[in-house]
């Protein structure tokens, strides 16, 4: 496949073509950009190294995330240490999902901020009874303006709201079911997909 070939070579050009071709011709079997990313992670330890810094696309960032997450069943099945890959792997496509993000509809509106309106004994008192109970904190006194790095305050700032922040792909239940219910104390049967992309989703938050 053409199309595939192109965008392995983008993705590994200090790969030779050699590899590459092979490894393009092997997905053409099936699995397409995906399967031949992971034919070329697998067979060679430290391909993550021979990554160019080019951007990539939605579809390129989406083959590398699920190749990720092939290798990463691939070493528990055979009960292999994870591949050094796969840390620095997430963190290319987690940079990738935030230039994505930021290139997608963003919607900006400037809201008054507003900061704790007691302070000194009455704002230690209330701090204490929020403690004890959290459902105090809707109480608070409130005053417009915000706390900023060395006390420079403005009236108003922004936030900014992506409708898009992930695809309905992303966020599918038919792909990955147990976002429905995820939880990290439960991880014992839950696919490594849905994991990866659960952490995927808050990194993009963080």
């Amino acid at each position: 496949d053409k199309q595939v070939l192109f965008k392995l070579k983008r993705l590994f050009p200090q790969k030779d073509d050699a590899a590459l071709t092979a490894a393009a011709s092997e997905s053409a079997k099936g699995g397409g950009l995906e399967q031949a990313i992971f034919n070329i992670l697998t067979n060679e330890e430290g391909a993550a190294s021979q990554m160019g810094e080019v951007e990539m696309d939605e579809e390129t960032t989406t083959a590398l995330f699920w190749a990720v997450v092939k290798v990463v069943d691939r070493a528990e099945e055979e009960d292999e240490p994870l591949s050094v890959d796969v840390p620095k792997l997430l963190h290319r496509i987690f940079d990738a999902d935030m230039r994505l993000l930021l290139g997608r509809e963003k919607l900006t509106t400037n809201v008054t901020c507003m900061q704790p309106k007691l302070s000194g004994a009455d704002n230690m008192n209330h701090a204490l009874s929020y403690i004890f109970d959290d459902s105090t904190h809707k109480d608070l006194p409130l005053k417009e303006g915000r706390r900023c790095e060395d006390g420079r305050c403005c009236d108003a700032c922004s936030r900014n709201i992506f409708p898009t922040f992930a695809t309905d792909a992303e966020t599918r239940l038919e792909t990955f079911p147990e976002l429905a219910s995820f939880t990290f104390n439960e991880l014992e049967k839950v696919a490594t997909g849905t994991i990866l992309q659960f952490v995927r989703l808050v990194e993009r938050v963080r």
